[in-house]
């Protein structure tokens, strides 16, 4: 149950000019979400359709099917009260319960005895039905009406608890993961590395996945074969001003043979170029370096992915795979 500000209608005297602001937003907050039931409190002496809570209500439960209208001061203005109440111009869809203020230094009990004597005596007031009056038929209306919308709206507070859950749980198995033995420590590293090898295959064999960011998961193979195209090209263009008097067909026929190891694979492709390239030209080894950088960047990134669960790992696999690329490239 929260208990709202009321809205005030008149500027006061030495307050902010924007309360009527601040406090309709404060309101408009919580009587917004469907699950909530709004109370709307009005004295007995108001003109109902004029009151500023009754605008408010109505912009988010235009049907009223979570409405009620509590009526205070009915000793003050009990005249045509019951009309008032019984006609429902405003279509409050819980209804209307009218109730008796505390007043003075009554005790709780005092108030009940005394709201009570009021509607079973009360010229006016008496006449109203007792389904609608008193603090008691308020408590119990409220809860009532509180039961129906829970149980309304609990297959829908389920999903968001659910879906609330999920991530956190998701981002707690995205912390890293402590090993209490060598053992575990052992069978992280060996999970990681066989994550690593399937997507490494998948990369450059272009194969389609989704485990990485957009640019990354869809470039990586794509990059390769556009890499190595665009290489060979360059490659035989500084072979043609550098060899000018060589057959051209030669050069053609020994680049369409390495473009078509590439379809051999990654490890059989390095292979036949490095053999058949190093002989021809001194530019074989900047062109060979350009693709073992993008292989090592590759291969990093790619290893990154799987061990982020583990960070204090990362660290030594990047200066592993940058010695072993040394070695080997």
């Amino acid at each position: 149950m929260v208990d709202l500000p009321g809205i005030p209608t008149v500027p006061v005297h030495g307050k902010s000019t924007d309360t009527f602001e601040q406090i309709s937003e404060i309101v408009m907050k919580y009587i917004t979400p469907e699950e909530n039931i709004i109370v709307n409190v009005l004295s007995a002496t108001v003109d109902f359709p004029t009151c500023e809570c009754f605008k408010m209500s109505k912009k988010v439960d235009k049907t009223g099917e979570r409405t009620l209208v509590v009526v205070t001061k009915v000793d003050r203005a009990p005249e045509g009260l019951l009309e008032k109440v019984t006609t429902n111009d405003m279509n409050v869809g819980l209804g209307y319960v009218c109730v008796k203020n505390r007043i003075a230094n009554e005790s709780y009990e005092e108030a009940l005895s005394e709201e009570a004597r009021l509607f079973e005596t009360h010229a006016l007031l008496s006449k109203m039905d007792k389904s609608m009056v008193s603090i008691p038929v308020l408590a119990h209306n409220l809860v009532q009406i509180q039961a129906n919308i829970i149980s309304r709206c609990f297959l829908d507070i389920e999903k968001k608890i659910n879906d609330k859950l999920a991530v956190n749980v998701a981002a707690l198995n995205e912390l890293p993961q402590q090993s209490g033995s060598v053992a575990e420590a052992l069978a992280t590293f060996k999970r990681i590395q066989s994550l690593a090898v399937e997507s490494l295959k998948k990369n450059f064999l272009g194969v389609e996945f989704d485990e990485y960011t957009e640019d990354f998961d869809k470039q990586c193979a794509a990059k390769w074969s556009e890499l190595i195209d665009l290489e060979l090209k360059q490659y035989s263009a500084e072979l043609r001003s550098k060899y000018p008097d060589e057959k051209e067909d030669n050069l053609f026929v020994e680049l369409m043979f390495l473009n078509e190891a590439q379809r051999i694979g990654f490890p059989d492709f390095l292979d036949v170029l490095q053999k058949n390239v190093r002989d021809i030209s001194a530019t074989t080894e900047e062109f060979v370096g350009k693709l073992w950088n993008y292989i090592e960047g590759v291969v990093i990134e790619v290893l990154m992915h799987h061990s982020g669960s583990c960070p204090e790992l990362q660290y030594f696999v990047k200066r592993a795979v940058q010695n072993l690329i040394a070695r080997i490239g």
